[in-house]
């Protein structure tokens, strides 16, 4: 069954599925509940993937942003290529 995800907390750098800070492993985002067996499936996303989603018009992670957070989305973008 599919379960309800939060997508904007992307841009946030939160998890969608607990609201947990990422963890910022190299090329990926870690949430710190990913080995903890809960039973929201914490996840593991490729920075470029978060651009990709934050980027498609279509995808729940842009669609879902407010007015204010897609004004910020440009910096959102920036700041995760710089690191």
């Amino acid at each position: 069954m599919f379960e309800k995800r939060n997508w904007q907390n992307l841009s946030h750098q939160k998890c969608p599925n607990c609201d947990a800070r990422l963890e910022d492993k190299g090329v990926y985002w870690f949430c710190p509940n990913y080995h903890e067996g809960t039973t929201k499936k914490c996840f593991v996303i490729h920075k470029s993937k978060v651009i990709e989603y934050l980027t498609d018009s279509s995808h729940a992670a842009n669609r879902c942003l407010s007015d204010h957070e897609k004004n910020e989305l440009e910096n959102v973008i920036k700041s995760i290529l710089n690191t």
